[in-house]
């Protein structure tokens, strides 16, 4: 960025505003100069990590597309350009295949059946960790044409691995998310 860019000013969770670059950290100083919109009158000082160019109004456009549709029934709706589209990212098949592994591994030991959303009770992460990589290494060895088996010695396939990955994956990501929206 450049003296005189227009940057958004964001610092954590809280956005100041936007306004014009008018000073970089120098020998003299270690802070972005900033001139808010807000308040002409004052200069603010933010970290690199804190700024970020703004969007022209043609990025915006590249980047969301236009703002509303308008269907054959006269109906509108914003655009979905720009938002997540799950439906692509996500397969119904995988989805399937990871329910039943859920499903199946739901009773426990002492013979009774887990709530389904148990897990989301929360693990340490180093419990995810160590699990993700017992069965990373079955995904392997099952990669490689190789049998393979649980702790147990029963013999394991690749669908139930795989779903066992994603289990601790996405328990390990659920973690994390968790933990950032408590510092919030």
């Amino acid at each position: 960025m450049e003296i005189g860019d227009r940057v958004v000013c964001k610092v954590g969770k809280i956005n100041y505003g936007v306004g014009v670059l008018t000073g970089l950290p120098g020998s003299d100083n270690r802070y972005n100069k900033v001139v808010l919109d807000s308040r002409p009158e004052k200069t603010d000082f933010f970290w690199d990590s804190e700024i970020s160019p703004e969007f022209t109004p043609k990025q915006v456009q590249e980047v969301y597309g236009d703002a509303m549709r308008q269907f054959e029934t006269g109906a509108t709706r914003s655009s979905d350009n720009g938002k997540p589209d799950y439906e692509g990212f996500i397969s119904p098949l995988v989805l399937r295949e990871y329910g039943a592994f859920m499903h199946r591994h739901r009773l426990q030991a002492d013979g009774k059946l887990r709530d389904s959303d148990n897990w989301q009770k929360g693990m340490t992460l180093s419990v995810y960790m160590k699990s993700a990589w017992r069965h990373f290494i079955n995904f392997w060895l099952l990669h490689r044409g190789y049998r393979a088996y649980t702790e147990t010695g029963a013999e394991t396939n690749l669908k139930e691995e795989v779903a066992a990955l994603l289990f601790n994956t996405m328990g390990y990501l659920h973690e994390v998310l968790k933990g950032e929206l408590k510092d919030t």
